[in-house]
């Protein structure tokens, strides 16, 4: 299987009620705290074979999923089976709203 993974939204807010900081929705086609033989069960994944991550910072995650999640002052959030559930658990993880449609400049 190809792993596939895009940004399917963006926003900015306020760490520490100052620093504008990016927040995205990263729609992927695997789980990416499932490993093969390690894992007990099978991936989270939803009906249409996708997960989605809250990745908070500057970096998104690389294609093969192993890029900096934790560039950000949080690390990838826990699996979500549906864009809805991922944006109301990155709203209720960060202190003040999300400014969703534009990434903060320079896109920290």
């Amino acid at each position: 299987m190809e792993r596939k993974a895009e940004t399917v939204r963006v926003g900015t807010w306020l760490y520490d009620g100052a620093i504008e900081t990016a927040v995205r929705i990263v729609r992927q086609n695997w789980d990416a705290y499932h490993e093969e033989g390690y894992s007990d069960g099978p991936p989270e994944l939803n009906a249409e074979g996708d997960a989605y991550y809250v990745v908070y910072g500057a970096a998104s995650p690389t294609e093969d999923g192993r890029g900096s999640a934790r560039a950000g002052p949080f690390p990838r959030s826990r699996t979500c089976l549906s864009l809805e559930e991922a944006l109301a658990l990155a709203e209720a993880t960060v202190t003040g709203p999300i400014d969703w449609g534009r990434l903060p400049a320079g896109g920290k």
